[in-house]
């Protein structure tokens, strides 16, 4: 196999490095001005543009009729009818999440109106039906052939890269089939962006279990309850049988350990290949390739941190899209509020796992008092919810749809439905098309 050592050691790596290191040192040296009073939230969702009988993927030209035209609401994503759909950052008061909720609603109208009856916004974790090896990729910006390639060029030979009934996850252009919510929180300080960083990254399986929505590719039962991140990682992977010994980290996923500084998550970043060569971008090119399921991006010209939460599966409606944004930003806000002991990495690494494999039946290790135990999630789901909703009432916000997320505990998360409707239905394409229909409401 080819190796990415020999790449961080070419001239154009050790440029954009240079650069990337000089950019982030000038954000350490002017941390003053980067405090804020960190009161803002904004989401991001992926989702799929497919024809609404089949749930075919749209042609890439039906995604960029909306990009070109209402840019500052969708956005291009790797897929070539893969659409991000922002909303506008909004103050944390007591309603927050019913205005997020009613602005992320009126832009999926607004897509709906602008695609026309023949299509439909799909809104899953993983398209279940799609063909890929290779998944169609985005055609009009570079960064989506370069970087995928740079990947499928250099992959790993050590990893498994084949799941259940064979399917091949290695060709990393498949992250184009697999949609996200990702939440955004205005950090108080680069401290802060830090800590909450760290902290996403403890309590971020406790949120996950509640959220599997990526059990199916390819019309087949993966074997994982929610198989997106897993997919980013075996795609992804580049690294040697050194690497792989030593538990080197990827880009994907989780580090090593928690950030000590925000010059530890600088150096972290610069550690990987930047790939794509333009130096004017650098800095944002290195952020932009920082895959962590948490990480800290910045607004260099309003002097702000932001911390972006990114392991969710996109989950059948808005409502379940903003209840699981609300139970993480309350979960996050108790953690801090009560000065949570995190868990060492390597057992986060466990309950990440176990979650994505088993989701609600999960089995994840939890401060149980001054002790670390290993529990059923069943068993602290309820818990877990409470204290979310104490995270919020102290920032002054109304929680919104735990309810959804209670009944979810014992009727089970949007893989566990999908899956009983398709075996009620006879376990094959077309009861994968339907069932799938069902639970997005198409």
């Amino acid at each position: 196999m080819k190796s990415v050592k020999k790449v961080l050691e070419s001239e154009q790596e050790k440029e954009m490095r240079r650069i990337f290191l000089d950019q982030s040192s000038q954000i350490s040296e002017d941390r003053r001005n980067y405090q804020k009073p960190g009161n803002k939230i904004g989401l991001e969702l992926e989702c799929h543009i497919a024809e609404k009988e089949t749930l075919d993927l749209a042609p890439e030209s039906v995604r960029n009729s909306l990009t070109t035209n209402h840019g500052n609401t969708f956005g291009k994503e790797l897929g070539a009818s893969q659409l991000e759909i922002r909303t506008e950052p909004m103050i944390t008061d007591k309603d927050v999440f019913e205005i997020l909720y009613e602005d992320l609603k009126s832009s999926q109208k607004l897509a709906r109106s602008l695609i026309g009856n023949d299509y439909t916004i799909l809104n899953m974790g993983f398209h279940p039906l799609a063909e890929f090896n290779p998944a169609k990729r985005t055609s009009t910006e570079e960064k989506y052939k370069l970087v995928p390639d740079f990947h499928n060029e250099y992959e790993s030979e050590l990893v498994r890269k084949f799941f259940q009934h064979g399917v091949d996850l290695g060709d990393a252009g498949i992250m184009g089939l697999a949609n996200s919510v990702q939440c955004n929180i205005e950090a108080k300080s680069l401290g802060d962006a830090v800590d909450k960083q760290n902290r996403s990254f403890h309590i971020s399986p406790y949120i996950w279990a509640l959220a599997s929505n990526a059990k199916f590719v390819g019309g087949r039962d993966i074997g994982f309850e929610d198989i997106r991140m897993k997919a980013w990682e075996v795609s992804h992977d580049t690294r040697d049988l050194e690497e792989v010994l030593s538990e080197t980290p990827i880009r994907v996923g989780l580090p090593k350990d928690y950030d000590n500084s925000i010059e530890d998550y600088f150096r972290r970043v610069a550690e990987h290949p930047f790939i794509l060569s333009d130096k004017d971008h650098a800095f944002e090119i290195g952020i932009g390739l920082n895959w962590n399921d948490t990480r800290i991006k910045f607004n260099r010209n309003s002097k702000t941190s932001i911390v972006e939460f990114r392991p969710i599966s996109t989950q059948p409606s808005t409502q379940e899209n903003i209840a699981l944004m609300a139970f993480y930003v309350g979960r996050l806000l108790y953690s801090q509020k009560t000065g949570e002991k995190l868990l060492p990495m390597q057992l986060v690494n466990h309950n990440r796992e176990e979650v994505m494999k088993y989701g609600l039946d999960s089995r994840l290790y939890s401060y149980e008092g001054n002790r670390i135990k290993l529990v059923e999630f069943r068993n602290i789901a309820e818990r877990e919810l409470r204290n979310a909703e104490l995270g919020l009432l102290s920032e002054g916000m109304k929680k919104y749809g735990f309810n959804i997320l209670k009944k979810r505990i014992q009727n089970g998360n949007p893989s566990n439905k999908l899956s009983r409707i398709i075996h009620s239905k006879g376990y094959n394409t077309k009861s994968v098309r339907e069932s799938t229909k069902e639970i997005c409401g198409i």
